[in-house]
């Protein structure tokens, strides 16, 4: 099966990400991203995927994906992903940690959640590195999930980061 190269760079997962995916992810098995967006419509064909996605507008825009509306809601002086909506949806096995969200500066607030994601033997990739908050992201999972940054991959203008 082939995959739409006009689905990926830009805001979406880049092509050189997407590639690593195939070649490292087993096909047909469980991704979770955070984020939903072009991408997502490249790794149905190839994975079950669940996506956990803050903007009603996206959701359902590829019916192949399994879709987790959770509103971004206010934790202190942070906002993330409606955690009361999100937990009891998320997949219990997944082979691949996909951070592409939310958007904007909140992705950081992901490590006041943590405990709600696997991330033991499988690959984790942030999206977007070449941002100041999302390459801390990156610092702070390593350090708390005790990985290693396995790999940047630069895709045009923005980079993302593979830890194992």
């Amino acid at each position: 099966m082939e995959y739409n190269k006009r689905n990926l760079n830009g805001w979406a997962i880049g092509q050189r990400l997407f590639e690593w995916i195939l070649n490292n992810v087993p096909k047909e098995s469980t991704i979770l991203e955070l984020g939903s967006g072009r991408g997502t419509s490249e790794l149905v064909k190839f994975y079950t995927v669940f996506s956990v996605e803050q903007d009603e507008r996206w959701v359902g825009r590829e019916p192949k994906s399994n879709y987790i509306h959770a509103p971004l809601v206010s934790y202190g002086n942070n906002k993330w992903y409606d955690v009361n909506v999100m937990c009891n949806l998320l997949p219990e096995i997944y082979g691949l940690l996909l951070i592409d969200g939310p958007k904007g500066k909140n992705r950081k607030n992901l490590i006041d959640h943590q405990h709600l994601f696997k991330h033991d033997g499988i690959p984790v990739v942030v999206d977007d590195t070449d941002r100041k908050w999302d390459k801390w992201l990156v610092d702070k999972l390593a350090h708390t999930w005790n990985k290693n940054i396995h790999l940047e991959i630069e895709d045009g203008r923005k980079k993302s980061t593979i830890l194992l």
